[in-house]
């Protein structure tokens, strides 16, 4: 079924806006443009770039360093006024005296202390000049001994303390010495509760040495005797025990006893010098190996010495001997090193006559 309808075609009129309206929108308008302007005008073109700004141009000039400041002046103190030097006439200087006087013997028999005697002025020295104090002990030097020998006295008593070093044993001992008419004699004897020694030597004095004839050990009465005078060219020994022996002499003769009083008149024995030394039982030969002056220390005292050092010509061992020049070239010391172990005199007190 079909149905139609037949209308009026339509129509379409504007109707025109009252005045009030359009008066709104032309004042609306107007005040946009107005805002827009107004920034624009503000803030300028966005889209525009910056004007270009004027450089800036800096000038510098370098200035000269300032002076330095004034140093200021040292005052010196004004030298004091000195008076004049006084001129005096020259004095005569006196004349320095020995570093180790030689002491002289005392008189007749009187006893003369060991102190006294031994210990010198050997570590301050005497003289004029002034003594200066060392920090550190300084180790003593031994002073020149005069190259002639000192005559020997006529008589001198000795007193040693004898050691063996190798049993640590230690005796009194002491040792008495005679020269006259050309003949000497040395002894030496010390006991101990029943330990007792004696040593005996005898002879002639021929020029500036000693001639022993006869040597005698003696140990707790084991005695060893030795003959020089029978026969010039061989020594005859009578053994403790009995036995006899005879030992041919290559040199001259010496013993325990008398060698550091032959060495006193003989001072300047030459290195290299051979004996026939006789200790004990034996008589074998020996060598000067070294002669020199040293200073000897002992519990003691403390003296000025010539060291002489013999050896063995075979084997080791041999006898060393310190004389003191200051005491008439007398022993001070005396160690023999043998078979039976070293044995060491060292003297502790002297006493003598006036020297011959």
């Amino acid at each position: 079924m079909h149905i139609v309808m037949n209308s009026p075609p339509a129509s379409f009129e504007f109707a025109t806006p009252p005045r009030r309206v359009l008066l709104a929108v032309v004042l609306s308008l107007a005040a946009h443009v107005l805002l827009v302007g107004g920034a624009v005008m503000e803030w300028g073109n966005p889209f525009s770039s910056p004007p270009a700004e004027e450089p800036v141009v800096v000038k510098a000039h370098l200035l000269p360093p300032p002076p330095p400041p004034p140093v200021p002046r040292e005052v010196l103190p004004e030298p004091p006024i000195r008076p004049a030097p006084i001129h005096r006439p020259a004095t005569p200087r006196p004349q320095a005296r020995s570093a180790a006087p030689v002491l002289s013997s005392p008189p007749g028999d009187q006893p003369v202390a060991s102190g006294d005697v031994l210990a010198g002025d050997t570590a301050t020295g005497t003289g004029n000049a002034p003594v200066v104090a060392s920090a550190a002990p300084q180790a003593p030097v031994a002073a020149p001994v005069p190259p002639k020998a000192s005559p020997l006295p006529g008589r001198a008593h000795i007193e040693f303390d004898l050691l063996m070093e190798g049993k640590n044993f230690r005796a009194y001992v002491a040792q008495e010495w005679r020269m006259q008419d050309g003949r000497y004699s040395v002894s030496m004897a010390g006991r101990v509760l029943f330990f007792r020694v004696a040593f005996d030597s005898s002879g002639a004095v021929t020029g500036a040495t000693l001639r022993p004839e006869r040597y005698s050990d003696d140990r707790n009465g084991r005695v060893n005797a030795i003959d020089f005078a029978s026969d010039p060219k061989n020594a005859q020994v009578s053994e403790a025990s009995g036995n006899h022996k005879s030992v041919a002499l290559a040199g001259p003769v010496a013993d325990l006893m008398s060698l550091p009083y032959a060495l006193a008149l003989n001072p300047e024995m030459p290195v290299g010098t051979l004996l026939m030394m006789a200790n004990k039982e034996n008589v074998e030969q020996v060598r000067l190996v070294e002669r020199r002056d040293e200073v000897l220390t002992t519990e003691r005292f403390t003296v000025n010495t010539r060291f002489f050092d013999f050896r063995r010509a075979e084997g080791e061992g041999g006898v060393q001997v310190w004389l003191a020049p200051e005491q008439h070239w007398l022993p001070a010391k005396l160690r023999v090193a043998g078979r039976d172990g070293p044995v060491t005199f060292t003297a502790t007190r002297y006493e003598f006559d006036a020297a011959q």
